[in-house]
């Protein structure tokens, strides 16, 4: 049985984008606004510093603060997760696990969108998936089906880690695109193929693109 949030007057399910300020949409302000609660990561919630909204940073599961979205009975709670909600967000987990009365889901910019606007080339004919806390198919396979794959990362299964899975493979030479903490006065992008990245190490947060070059 689903937990329930029907008691809020609201519930916003807002994208945050890939990170920097502008980047995020003005309607995401302005639905972060209304809220009397925003619940999100520390990071996501920085770009709303300037609300006088209450704010509670997850540090864990979305479950462990229950007790606290759930304690003011008509309150508009807001929910900020990173890039666009519909894509291997939180949006997944709230909607198998908790019914909603009024829930509204405000897009934001993915980090692929970003990645591949950087690099000015369409991205409409790759395959998109992420490994961003979650185990992954065989590369391979996918690489074999797909032809062109664009990833999410985490800090473990990260550019030199996929690389590696390729590296004894077909696929040795294919081109990889690494974009690191986009948006951010850190970014990186870098470039090299399946050898030279698998080679890498201290990679963050990134978006990689794999094709034939």
């Amino acid at each position: 049985m689903k937990n329930e949030l029907i008691a809020k007057e609201k519930v916003y399910v807002i994208g945050a984008g890939p990170g920097a300020a502008e980047y995020l949409l003005p309607i995401a302000t302005e639905r972060a606004a209304e809220c009397d609660l925003l619940i999100g990561s520390e990071r996501a919630l920085e770009l709303f510093a300037a609300l006088s909204v209450e704010k509670t940073a997850l540090r864990g599961s979305f479950d462990c603060y229950q007790e606290q979205f759930q304690r003011t009975v008509g309150e508009i709670l807001g929910i900020v997760v990173a890039g666009d909600p519909g894509f291997y967000s939180l949006l997944a987990f709230l909607r198998r696990n908790y019914s909603f009365d009024n829930i509204e889901v405000i897009p934001g910019i993915s980090s692929y969108q970003y990645l591949f606007a950087r690099l000015g080339i369409p991205w409409q004919n790759y395959h998109l998936t992420s490994c961003h806390g979650r185990e992954i198919d065989d590369l391979q396979k996918l690489l074999q089906r797909y032809g062109r794959l664009s990833l999410l990362t985490d800090s473990r299964m990260n550019p030199s880690w996929i690389c590696r899975q390729l590296v004894d493979s077909v696929y040795s030479s294919y081109r990889v695109v690494v974009g690191e903490n986009l948006s951010y006065p850190e970014e990186r992008i870098i470039s090299g193929t399946v050898e030279e990245i698998a080679e890498m190490e201290g990679f963050e947060m990134s978006v990689v693109i794999i094709d034939e070059g």
